[in-house]
């Protein structure tokens, strides 16, 4: 029973994850209601049941019956193998912040080429609580501003995501776990 109430709380962030890619920034993600965007008529609730709806209505407007896009359910679908991965300690706090935060910024980038800087921030504050800074967290942050200041062919974007994914790894620490396959490697050598 729990599981499936991580599911359905991971269902709920995705669906929230999918309504403010479509809103921000230009629109609020509060007014107007959930509604339709070819024919604006206004979805009650068995129309945002997340995954279900879409399955329910052949992926379809119930009714107008345009096509809606898959990308809804693929964003619910990944925030709830994320949240049920987390509970099984599968994956940690920091791997799954990253993972949202690349949820949404994927899903930016398709709409607009850009995120907002207010989720970036967001994500950077939560990881800064998760794990300490790193020299690659700090590069990325000084090339992207270095970026912003001059025009250069990568945009600051892109060294903004570099610089969430560099909470994960410390580069100065990657050869300790190497040492751990290392020594198994020689001793499989020896037998």
């Amino acid at each position: 029973m729990t599981i499936f109430l991580i599911f359905t709380l991971g269902t709920i962030w995705g669906s929230f994850f999918g309504l403010m890619i479509d809103r921000l920034p230009e629109h609020s993600i509060v007014h107007p209601r959930s509604h339709c965007l070819d024919c604006g008529q206004i979805l009650i609730w068995r129309d945002l049941i997340p995954i279900i709806s879409q399955l329910i209505n052949g992926a379809r407007c119930r009714y107008c019956k345009i096509k809606l896009t898959c990308w809804y359910s693929i964003l619910e679908l990944a925030c709830d193998v994320l949240f049920v991965m987390g509970w099984l300690e599968k994956v940690d706090l920091t791997f799954s912040l990253i993972c949202l935060a690349s949820f949404l910024m994927v899903g930016f980038d398709l709409k607009a080429h850009a995120f907002p800087l207010g989720i970036w921030l967001i994500f950077f504050a939560l990881l800064s609580f998760t794990c300490p800074y790193n020299i690659g967290v700090l590069s990325c942050i000084f090339i992207a501003i270095v970026t912003e200041l001059f025009s250069l062919r990568m945009g600051s974007g892109d060294w903004l995501y570099l610089s969430l994914v560099s909470f994960s790894a410390d580069f100065f620490q990657l050869r300790a776990p190497l040492k751990k396959y290392e020594k198994r490697y020689n001793r499989l050598k020896i037998s």
